[in-house]
Parts: C-alpha cells; structure tokens; sequence
C-alpha cells in the first residue's frame, strides 16, 4: 500500500503489429483495456506483475522491478492461440499405454538419427551405454557384461530375430537387422531381464515400430547410401501402412584402409508393417522383412611399416585371387490380437525365418621384408606364401507360432502367459582350409628333425582344414507366466515382477527351469531415489554355432549355458545448476556354468562344442544423463567389470570379452546464438581386450591384452524448419 507508485503505458500488437483493441491488461486490483489504436495506461505498485489477456490470444505477464521512474514505456506483441490437435492427442495416449519392461532403460528414437556412424543402425547408441563394449566401428555386433556377441536377445513387436552365423568381419555385417527410421520405442536390459523374453544369458533389447498416426515420408541420403520410410493412415484411421526401403554402400570407407583393395560391398534391405483394425477387440498386423547383403572383395597389395627409427621394416604383401560372399534373410509374421476388454489382451502369432548364407574365397598371398629397410642384422629377410580357401553354405528355416495372454485385475495388478513352439531346419556345408609356407618349409612343421640342409619329402601340412556336411532337423518348445503387482505402502511404492520360464529341445532331450525376479521400491521419504533388486537363472540352449566344433562335427550331447544373476541398482535424481541430473548404478554378479570355450575370429565366434568350463562375471556400471539443453538428453557412463572362466579345471583366465575399463559421453547441444545449429559428440575410451587365442591353438598360451580403444565422433546439424 505505501510502495511507490508508477504509470506503465504502450501499446499492445499482434503478430502483424497491428493494434489489438480491448485487451485487458490486470495488476493487483487495478485493471484497464486497450483502446482501438492499441494504446493503454495502468497506474501499478513497483515489483508487481501485470497480466495481458484477450480471447483467442496467448497470454502474457511482465514483472515490473523497482525503479526511481514515474512512467514506464512497455510495448506488448500478443500471439494468437494455436488449435489443438485431437488426432494425435488419443494416439499419444495410446502410446503410453505400452508398458516398459522391468529393469531396463528407455532410449529415444530421435537420438540415433542425430548420432554420427558409419551404419546408422540402433546398436551405436547401445555401445554408449555403461556394460555394453564393441571395439569395432564397422560392426553392430556388441558384448554385454563379459558376454559374447551371441548372448543378447533381439525383438521387433515381440518376436524374436536371428542374426546370420557365416559372417566374419564388419565388412560383411551391412545393415542393421532393426530400420530405426521406424522405431517407436526402445528398451534395452543390460541383464536381469523378465520372464516373458527368451534364454540368452547376457541382454534384452526390445524394439517396437510405429503404428502411423498421419501420413508422412522421410528420405536420407548420404554418400554411403539411401533410406526411405513412408507412414500411412486411413481416413477412417483403421488400416496403417509403415515401410522402409535401405541401401548401404561401404565402398568409400573401405578404400581409405592401408591395402589396395577393390571393394564392392552392396547392402539392400526392406521392411514393413501392416495393421488392420476390425473394431475395438478385434485387429491384425503383418511384418515382413528381406534383406540381400553381397560383398566382392579382390585385394591387390598392402604395405606394414614396423620396427623403430634407427631400423625401421616394412612388409611387403601381393595378393592374388578374390572372395564372393552372399546373405539372404526373410522374415514374416502375422499376428492377430483379441481385447475383450480394457483388463484381458490375447494375440496369436504365426511366423517363419528364411536365412541363406554363402562364403567362397580363394585367396594366396605372398609377403617378404623389404631388403633396403630390414637393415638390422639380427632380422633375416624372410620370404612366405598363404593360401586361404573356402566354400561355405548354410541354410536356416524357423517356423513356428507363439501366443500370449495378459490380464489386468488392475494397473497395479497383471498377471501373463505365453508358449511358444519352433521347427527348425538347418542344412550347412563347411569345406575351408588354410596353407602357410614360410621360407620353403610348410607351416606346421618340424624345423628341428629337417634343418635347411636336409629335404623333408614328407606330405604338406594345412595348418587347418574343415570338410563336413550337416542336416538338423529338431524343434523348440517354451512358455513362461508372469505375475506383476504394485503395492503403495505407508513408507512408499513396491513394485515386484515375479516368473517361471520352460525350454525344451528334442535333438538333446533337455528341459530346463528359470525363475527370475524384479523388484523395485521407491521410498516416500526419499521421492528422488529407486532401489532395485533383480536376479534369476539363465539358460543359452544352443542353436547351431554352439554344436559344431573347430573341425565341423556335431556334438549331439551339448548342453545349454547357464548364468545365474543378482543385480542390485540404484536410480537417485539431484538437482545441479537448476537441472535434474539422473545418476543410475548397478553392481552385478554373474555365476557361469556348462560354459562352451569359443575363439573369436574377428566377429565370428567358433565354439569348441564342449560344456567344459566354467566362469563368472562382476562389476558396477554408472550412467549419469541430463539435459544441458532443453530436450537435449546427454550422459556419461563408466563401467568396471571383470570375466573369467576355468577350462578343465586348468585355472582362472580372462574370456576373450573381459573388458575391465570402459567410459563413454553422449553429449548434445546448440549455439545459443543460432539454436537451429545443434551438435553431436560421442567419446569413447575402453581397456583393450584380451588378444584371444589363435584358433585350433591353447588359450592358456595367450593371454596377452590389446591397446586400448580411443574413438571421437562429432556430429554438426543446422535446422531448417523444426516440426512445429
């Protein structure tokens, strides 16, 4: 009442900067109205707020500060209202709907269009995610927590996909079994995942695609390639289309390596999903997928400089020859979905997976030390040849059909079934050798008992060679149920997901059990804090790779792995600088048993096909994400892990995937002078690997580790027109 007193007047404008007439403008108690020019007068107290309002326009406040003036001048521009969109407010809520699998994280489709790799395929973002380790820029292969390439579930709208089993590099890898053009959501587990997902012993990653709620089209094209997508909706909103169309080429990557190669690597790949709705109980979706990656490679000639300054070497390498590689995939499903009711939800899936592989090289190569450089004495010029042959084919057939039924006694109360049945089929010729001579003599061989004055007329040794043909023919059964509740107590919310799973495989008579848990409890005296208990056993039945061993046979008697998990976490939201800072842990502990021992050959894994060791797995993962600029999601994650395993009760060493140190940042933000100008930084530091052992040899004889991985990718986009 005894503040100071001070007249604000202006004029009040549209988007036009036309006057606008009778906008009421209000402060205190005191109000008053623009005339026909727009102009106004308002007497006010000093630090005080004075409000704008008119019918159809935005409104607007202003806080007035202290000042020693009469008279404030205060021009306004009032923007008008924008229309509500129904339309996609009833499919918002629809997407809420879908319910986020205990213990795993949510991850934003729009993140890995913006993140900057030579793929473009959803497993980059994984791999900046604490736990999850790929030392390799090409490949979408990734290792969860000690496990190998093989241990992670994939799922696209609840159906599980099968990857290749022939392909050996991440140049032949190409497109990424999932099209994130159409992704919806994603979760991803690094471990301890429910029972309603299949048996793999290491992560969960569950996609959906979109159903379309209006009809648009999206079409990148860089110089590695082209991708298209295109959503379409009825006008009576029952029938949806969503398709992609990829086509990758490497070629330009490829040619920047050390060697002289002719590269001709081609990626094609298609996929679709079709939905009809009936009514509201009744609809159908069909996906369906083809993917047809080809790679011609003829290397020419390669040059590797070694040694140090004073006796530098280098190695010369000549190739002759070629490799031809070809990789089918075909996949349908079709899915018919029942809801009664807003409790009771039951679908029925049919679906068949067609996979066709073939790998044929022959390749020789020829190699010797450059006689100007190798000017150290105590390293003789050396002179070997290599050849490298194979004629691989394999043929996959999986079909099969699998239902679930969910009912709801409540939100807080959900109770599920599920089984599911498989037919497979596989047909696999392996017909591959290696021969290296080195100096005259072949490799292996005996130097000792034929020194150089002595002929060895003995036959010549392959250092390895496979020739074995296979035909399986076996099925799968599996169901799991599933009890989920919620409970609001007095000191705050329990959250408990509770299931049995069942596998059976005829080709070995095996019939496992495996109960796992997930339970959450967010206390109410502590409103920023979760904490989080998961565990449960694991089977890997094997599907083919594990079966065969390095010369090609079957072992009819393999078992499934096996790892038992206890995961405890923790997820604590802190304020800094006016920002929420998410801060996320997990420390695990993973008991290995009926592990089958496997050498790493680049991406592809040969297994011995023998339960003959066994292992564990600990460490602690941390993710801490914010947004330092709105909408903006960045984080760093740090993982400490160790993973050995014990062959024949020979001692503890290191598995091929035991990274001990890793650390990530995911980090976005734009100009603040020119928003539209964003950036992207993915930073990547790892320990090296363990080096492997080289096939058909002792791994106890090489237990050597590699460098340590260090990767930077920075990303630059302008925005042109945002979505508004």
């Amino acid at each position: 009442m005894f503040g100071q007193k001070t007249v604000v007047k202006g004029y009040v404008f549209d988007e036009f900067q036309k006057p606008l007439n009778a906008v009421e403008i209000k402060s205190n108690n005191t109000s008053t109205q623009t005339n026909e020019k727009g102009y106004y007068e308002i007497q006010v107290i000093n630090q005080t707020e004075i409000f704008y309002t008119k019918s159809g326009f935005q409104s607007f406040f202003k806080e007035i500060e202290p000042n020693d003036k009469e008279e404030i001048l205060l021009n306004v521009l009032l923007s008008k209202e924008k229309p509500t969109e129904t339309l996609d407010t009833i499919k918002i809520t629809k997407k809420r709907k879908q319910k986020k699998p205990a213990q795993s994280i949510e991850l934003s489709s729009e993140i890995i269009q913006k993140l900057p790799t030579l793929s473009g395929g959803i497993e980059d973002i994984l791999k900046t995610l604490p736990g999850v380790n790929s030392n390799s820029e090409l490949s979408s292969k990734y290792a969860v927590r000690g496990g190998n390439f093989d241990e992670n579930l994939v799922y696209i709208d609840n159906l599980e996909m099968i990857s290749p089993n022939l392909i050996r590099n991440g140049q032949q890898e190409g497109l990424s079994l999932i099209n994130s053009t159409m992704i919806d959501t994603i979760y991803f587990s690094a471990g301890g995942f429910e029972s309603a997902y299949g048996d793999k012993m290491s992560s969960l990653l569950s996609v959906n695609y979109r159903n379309p709620i209006k009809n648009q089209y999206i079409i990148e094209s860089s110089l590695l390639g082209t991708n298209a997508t295109g959503d379409y909706l009825s006008k009576n909103k029952k029938f949806s289309v969503i398709g992609g169309v990829r086509y990758l080429d490497r070629t330009l990557v490829l040619n920047t390596f050390s060697e002289e190669t002719e590269f001709n690597p081609k990626f094609f790949d298609t996929q679709t999903k079709i939905r009809y709705e009936f009514n509201k109980k009744w609809e159908i979706n069909y996906i369906g997928k083809y993917s047809n990656n080809k790679i011609a490679v003829d290397p020419k000639t390669k040059q590797v400089d070694f040694g140090t300054v004073s006796n530098p070497v280098r190695l010369n390498l000549f190739y002759e020859g070629k490799e031809r590689d070809q990789y089918k995939t075909f996949f349908n499903a079709l899915s018919f979905v029942f809801k009664p009711s807003s409790k009771l939800k039951f679908d029925l899936s049919l679906f068949n997976h067609h996979l066709e592989e073939q790998e044929s090289f022959d390749i020789q190569s020829y190699y010797f030390f450059d006689k100007e450089t190798a000017s150290s004495s105590t390293l003789p010029l050396d002179i070997g040849l290599q050849i490298d042959h194979a004629r691989n084919d394999l043929l996959t057939k999986v079909v099969g059909i699998q239902q679930n039924l969910e009912y709801s006694f409540c939100k807080k109360n959900k109770l599920q079934f599920g089984a599911k049945y498989q037919k497979e089929e596989l047909q696999d010729r392996l017909n591959e050798w290696q021969l290296i001579v080195d100096n005259g003599y072949s490799f292996p061989s005996d130097y000792d008992n034929f020194p150089p004055d002595l002929l060895d007329d003995g036959d010549i040794n392959l250092r390895y060679a496979v020739n074995s043909k296979a035909k399986i023919s076996s099925s799968r059964f599996s169901g799991f149920s599933q009890y989920g509740k919620q409970w609001n107590l007095s000191s705050g919310n329990l959250f408990f997901t509770g299931g049995i799973r069942g596998t059976y495989w005829d080709f070995n008579q095996e019939f496992n059990i495996s109960p796992r848990t997930q339970i959450a409890y967010r206390p109410k005296s502590e409103k920023n804090t979760e904490y989080r208990l998961a565990g449960g056993l694991y089977y890997q039945p094997p599907f083919y790779r594990e079966m065969r061993d390095l010369q090609g046979n079957l072992n009819p008697n393999i078992q499934s792995q096996k790892s038992f998990h206890v995961i405890l976490g923790n997820d604590y939201t802190l304020q800094w600088k006016k920002k929420k800072v998410n801060l996320t842990t997990e420390i695990y502990y993973k008991k290995l048993d009926q592990l089958i021992p496997y050498f790493l050959d680049n991406v592809r894994i040969r297994y011995t096909a023998q339960n003959n060791s066994e292992g564990q797995s600990y460490g602690i993962d941390t993710r801490f994400s914010t947004e330092l600029a709105k909408g903006l999601e960045s984080w760093l994650s740090l993982s400490y892990a160790r993973t050995t395993e014990n062959i024949d009760n020979r001692g503890v060493i290191a598995r091929p995937t035991d990274q001990r140190f890793r650390g990530s940042l995911f980090f976005q933000d734009y100009m603040p002078t020119f928003p539209s100008i964003k950036m992207v930084l993915n930073l990547v530091y790892a320990a090296g690997l363990p080096n492997g052992a080289p096939l058909f040899t002792d791994p106890y004889l090489f237990q050597n580790n590699l460098p340590d991985y260090k990767r930077v990718d920075v990303s630059l986009f302008k925005v042109f027109k945002d979505k508004n």
